[in-house]
């Protein structure tokens, strides 16, 4: 059979040593779960031989500062498992990588989401071009919770955003969090927690010569329930409204406020508006979407 019938029917080309190259960095980045397992979202993450519907692009999910590590043991074991099925149950592969780790006070244990954001950047573009390589994708979405959004942001900057359609930042400090810890935290070695205090030199780069990089749809959540980013809308982004949404999450539990910052990542209508967020190509959520 030659090689144009194999085109037309679809069948996959053939991987090169250099894709399965990245592959393998990839899958040594891979998020570890709660028992120190590859598997943060209970077989919904990281399935390097997953196939897509036609036309959904991989998503990466970019945890934030601790990835789960900090978390009550009910969100260790929970992880990524409620957005990664929703998001799989649309025909999307999901991948979820580990980044930025360090030692606390450099001899303590092993602590993700606290290393320098510049070098967790290039650890997510080793992670996005393995992705790309197993899937065979020419793009992915990106869903950044917290610090995970300054990485992401991070990281389209670095490269121009050619490998990313969409970005979803689940309350990132975009304009830093004014937080004592933040400051504090540079002090024990967790140089990203310094990084996202307002007026950081991180934040000063990252936001000085424009906030969007073009070719990516931006869409930004914020919460009135969160306690760590302050001022909450430090989330939202300056752009055209065809390139940019930034809103606020509801109010469903009737409390005043919305999601708390550490449950966006299994709050309903926070995952609603991540499938929003990536639905067209090349546009951003709908500011007028309500999840039902």
């Amino acid at each position: 059979m030659t090689a144009a019938v194999l085109c037309l029917l679809g069948a996959a080309h053939p991987a090169s040593a250099a894709d399965g190259d990245a592959v393998r960095a990839a899958q040594a980045m891979e998020m570890k779960g709660a028992s120190g397992t590859t598997d943060p979202g209970r077989g919904t993450v990281n399935d390097w031989d997953c196939q897509a519907a036609p036309d959904r692009k991989p998503v990466v999910l970019v945890h934030g500062t601790f990835g789960f590590t900090k978390a009550p043991a009910s969100v260790r074991s929970e992880a990524w498992h409620t957005m990664a099925a929703s998001l799989k149950a649309e025909g999307r592969c999901v991948y979820a990588l580990q980044y930025g780790t360090t030692r606390f006070l450099g001899v303590g244990e092993q602590v993700p989401g606290t290393g320098d954001m510049y070098a967790s950047a290039r650890e997510l573009k080793v992670f996005v071009d393995g992705v790309k390589a197993a899937s065979t994708a020419s793009k992915v979405d990106l869903v950044g919770w917290s610090q995970g959004g300054l990485v992401a942001r991070q990281y389209l900057k670095d490269t121009g955003g050619a490998s990313v359609d969409h970005l979803v930042g689940l309350a990132p400090p975009n304009h830093g969090s004014h937080r004592i810890d933040a400051l504090l935290g540079g002090l024990i070695g967790y140089t990203a927690t310094s990084q996202m205090y307002p007026g950081s030199e991180f934040l000063r780069t990252l936001n000085g010569s424009g906030e969007l990089v073009g070719g990516v749809a931006y869409t930004m959540l914020a919460t009135h329930g969160d306690d760590w980013v302050n001022p909450a809308d430090s989330a939202f982004l300056s752009g055209a409204p065809e390139q940019v949404t930034n809103r606020w999450l509801p109010d469903s539990r009737g409390e005043g406020k919305g999601p708390e910052h550490a449950m966006l990542h299994v709050d309903p209508d926070t995952i609603a508006w991540v499938k929003e967020g990536i639905r067209y190509p090349g546009k951003p959520a709908s500011p007028h979407f309500t999840p039902r």
